[in-house]
């Protein structure tokens, strides 16, 4: 697996006690969000997809992380990956924007680049 350049930045940037899971598609890296937990996340670093319409990213109900990563052009975004699925199930889309699950998910967290 190739960590893209940005991905890495946001893991020396915000994560400690880094445990990378190069074997496994769900997560791909673990760590302290030092500035907001003490608790050890697994995280969804995979990056987003360029498209016609603006970028997505794929993830899957059965995503073992604990929090999924987005990237704006100032921000990452981070979502809570269970959360994220309820909203997902009850709501039967398969498709939404960033803005809209900011907009309708409690736990998040925006953490400038």
């Amino acid at each position: 697996m190739v960590v893209d350049i940005m991905v890495n930045k946001f893991v020396k940037k915000y994560l400690t006690n880094v445990e990378w899971n190069l074997k496994n598609k769900q997560w791909q890296v673990a760590g302290n969000l030092s500035s907001q937990s003490n608790r050890h996340f697994k995280f969804d670093i995979r990056n987003v997809i360029p498209t016609e319409k603006g970028v997505q990213k794929f993830v899957e109900y059965n995503n073992q992380s604990d929090k999924i990563l987005f990237e704006t052009e100032k921000d990452w975004v981070l979502l809570d990956t269970e959360e994220y699925v309820k909203y997902m199930k009850n709501n039967k889309l398969n498709k939404v924007s960033l803005e809209t699950l900011l907009d309708n998910l409690d736990w998040n967290i925006v953490l400038n680049k």
